[in-house]
This record gives C-alpha cells, structure tokens and sequence, in this order.
C-alpha cells in the first residue's frame, strides 16, 4: 500500500520519494503515517572531531513534512 510522498528541493534539483508500507490482513483501521526529512550540514562527529566535544552543536532542520491516513 502506498501512503506516503514527499517531494525535496535541493538547490539544483528535486526529487520525489514514494514510502510503501506492508499491511497485514485484519489490521486495524484507519492507519496512520508521517515522516520527516531531515537535514544536518555536517556529521555532529566531525565537527566535534574538529571543534572537540560540546563546543558546537549543529541544528538539525525539518525541511519537509507529511502525514497521511489510510481507512
């Protein structure tokens, strides 16, 4: 069962995912499902291995977000 598309933007593109999700017989009913994309500009690890620990913390963003429900 599809349920799910988001649609990102990069700076020279964008590209449509499709989410399917297996549903057994008998589940119950409606179904719901969300997701986020998240984005970090850099691993926390780099930036600690360069920084050393606790000096910065990178933000992590939501740039697209979507929620669905299946009946």
């Amino acid at each position: 069962m599809s349920l799910l598309r988001m649609k990102f933007c990069g700076m020279c593109h964008s590209v449509t995912e499709r989410y399917s999700v297996p549903v057994t017989a008998g589940a119950a009913t409606p179904l719901g499902l969300q997701a986020t994309r998240r984005y970090r500009p850099a691993p926390q690890s780099l930036v600690e291995d360069l920084l050393g620990k606790g000096t910065l913390v990178l933000p992590v963003i939501d740039m697209a977000s979507a929620k669905v429900e299946a009946k």
